[in-house]
């Protein structure tokens, strides 16, 4: 259990994959929820199973204005948050034979921008909170630990999660003053429809109830980074020590483009 206290948790990007596995798991707990995502008959679903808990207001991320009404609606029904949790986020991968400036900066602005208009618009609700026995309010984005290594193809997945991550270490040492805390969730692979989508093999996955498991006991312990499976991401951790020449000379025989250039010289080669 995450708290044995009732606490308010305004959710984004909650209508799928961990964000709606960490919706359910939270509403059996008994906490109130405000649901956000694009999908408003995904978040009815979710209300229509509890009702008395769960509120739903849809929500795209990268909309300024929608930002400012989900905001002013909190404000409005109930004044404060206690804990924001960003799960919104998409995954596209980079051809670097087709280089796709559209694609990079859709994942960017949805991936970065998109959770930093969400900060934005929650963290003068979690100001209000009424830290009823001693709590602190408490602020959570999803990254991932594909943002510690980088790999061929996720140049603006890895990078759009790298850049969250710093921003929330950064945005941690600043709000320790307001007693409000800040963690990063870096899951290892995830089976969410995101993930179905991904044409290469993906190890140690798990489901998304068992990443929301992870989630909510490290929640309890107000974990900086909050990273799972350990036996995969501690795998990531260890490489990303290793000397730069070896990560590159690891890296690079992963590449698609490797192979595709290796094959259009040997074919070359014989004509």
């Amino acid at each position: 259990m995450f708290d044995s206290e009732k606490r308010l948790i305004w959710i984004t990007g909650a209508s799928t994959g961990i964000g709606k596995a960490l919706a359910l798991a939270l509403a059996k707990e008994g906490h109130q929820l405000i649901l956000s995502a694009r999908s408003e008959s995904a978040l009815q679903e979710l209300h229509h199973e509890f009702p008395d808990l769960i509120d739903a207001f849809p929500l795209d991320v990268n909309d300024d204005q929608a930002q400012l009404e989900v905001q002013q609606w909190i404000e409005r029904k109930f004044g404060y948050l206690d804990v924001f949790i960003n799960a919104a986020g998409i995954c596209e991968y980079l051809d670097v034979q087709a280089f796709d400036l559209n694609m990079i900066e859709r994942v960017m602005n949805t991936n970065f921008m998109g959770a930093v208009k969400s900060i934005h618009s929650a963290l003068p609700l979690l100001r209000k909170s009424p830290r009823k026995f001693h709590f602190r309010p408490y602020l959570l984005v999803i990254s991932s630990s594909i943002a510690w290594v980088p790999i061929p193809r996720a140049e603006a997945y890895g990078a759009s999660k790298a850049a969250i991550t710093h921003f929330c270490e950064s945005l941690k040492a600043d709000l320790y003053h307001e007693n409000i805390d800040v963690s990063v969730i870096s899951p290892g692979f995830v089976k969410t429809p995101m993930t179905d989508a991904n044409d290469f093999h993906m190890p140690m996955m798990i489901n998304a109830e068992s990443a929301a498991a992870h989630i909510l006991k490290d929640m309890k312990h107000r974990t900086w980074d909050i990273h799972f499976p350990k036996r995969f991401t501690w795998i990531l951790l260890i490489f990303r020590c290793l000397p730069s020449a070896l990560r590159h000379s690891i890296t690079r025989k992963l590449s698609r483009n490797r192979q595709t250039h290796t094959a259009s010289v040997h074919h070359t080669s014989a004509e």
